[in-house]
């Protein structure tokens, strides 16, 4: 079975979320996006998926959004 994506979409789907990481950032240039951290189930520092130690501390979750929304924002070329 074959399976093929088109590029078009690909980065149009690419393009869509940056853009709402970046509406996400406050005026401190913290990424405030909702996570379904369900999904990041399995993610932890061992890993080498998940910046800090855990998510128990919001400055904590904050930090390891923001770090990731600006590897995107950047590439993105924003």
């Amino acid at each position: 079975m074959e399976y093929t994506v088109s590029t078009e979409h690909t980065v149009s789907s690419f393009n869509n979320e940056v853009a709402r990481l970046y509406e996400a950032l406050d005026s401190d240039g913290i990424c405030r996006a909702e996570v379904d951290e369900e999904q990041l189930r399995g993610i932890s520092t061992y890993s080498g998926q998940q910046l800090e130690v855990d998510w128990k501390s919001e400055t904590r979750r904050l930090c390891d959004v923001t770090f990731r929304a600006a590897l995107c924002i950047y590439y993105a070329g924003l």
